[in-house]
């Protein structure tokens, strides 16, 4: 019986050790595997990362480029013109083939035009042929008031065009300078002149409306009332904003903005100018 005994306390003493050997060797593996944990969640870290990052960098390629197609690729003709979005519209050309001016109509019925009401248009420029009667400095001032100054006939198509329309006596923009010099209001020297065949004396010029157009022409004193024509240039401006055409126009009416379709140019148009 203590045989038995004192064989069990050796058998003790030797599992105790073989345990402890058994934790000694473990204890490295264990620290091995730890640290090894330790780096791959740093790595996969750093990946993901770099993965974000390629991905936002993609993201701003793609945008950059659908913006750079939109803004190229323009249809060719009136059946591409009509499937374009509003973000393909990107020409001058294409917005007119789409909505040409005369379609165009501002709220209340009123048409909005490029000269504005009561002016005529002619070539490229605008006329006014007033229904008042002023000197000649007071209509020249009533002439930038609206946007233009005293005609300046500049050629005979013009000085038929005028005198067709007009059945007033009419100052115009010529005037006769210290220098006794004939000039218009543009500094630029007389050189076509349309001189009736009878002169009186004055410093500035009055236009016979409804007479023969090649002799109607009359210097009077510029102190004196008469009807008088303004003229000014008809202004059509195209250009591409946020990725829509805007057309702004002189002379509207009324100033409106009109979204014409949801595949439409945005069409802004502006009155008195």
């Amino acid at each position: 019986m203590y045989v038995k005994f004192c064989n069990f306390g050796v058998y003790a003493d030797e599992k105790a050790a073989a345990s402890k050997q058994q934790q000694k060797q473990a204890s490295p593996a264990s620290a091995d595997v730890y640290r090894k944990v330790i780096l791959y969640r740093r790595l996969s870290a750093v990946l993901l990362l770099i993965c974000v990052l390629l991905l936002a960098v993609l993201l701003a390629l793609a945008v950059k480029l659908s913006e750079a197609k939109s803004s190229q690729e323009c249809p060719t003709n009136a059946v591409d013109v009509e499937r374009t979005t509003a973000g393909e519209v990107c020409s001058r050309s294409v917005c007119e083939a789409m909505y040409p001016p005369g379609r165009i109509q501002a709220p209340n019925g009123h048409a909005c035009s490029e000269c504005g009401r009561g002016w005529l248009k002619f070539e490229d420029s605008c006329y006014f042929l007033s229904q008042t009667r002023l000197n000649w400095l007071q209509s020249r001032e009533q002439c930038k008031k609206m946007g233009g100054d005293l005609v300046v006939i500049s050629n005979e198509r013009v000085q038929r065009f005028l005198t067709q329309n007009g059945l007033m006596m009419y100052w115009i923009g010529l005037s006769r300078s210290d220098s006794q010099q004939w000039t218009w209001i543009n500094n630029t020297v007389l050189m076509n002149s349309y001189w009736s065949d009878t002169r009186q004396d004055g410093d500035c010029v009055f236009l016979n409306g409804g007479s023969k157009p090649r002799k109607n022409w009359y210097p009077n004193q510029c102190a004196a009332v008469s009807h008088y024509i303004c003229q000014k240039t008809r202004r059509t401006l195209w250009r591409r904003i946020s990725q829509h055409c805007r057309d702004f126009r002189s002379g509207c009416e009324v100033s409106f903005v009109s979204l014409v379709s949801f595949t439409s140019c945005t069409l802004s148009s502006f009155g008195g100018l």
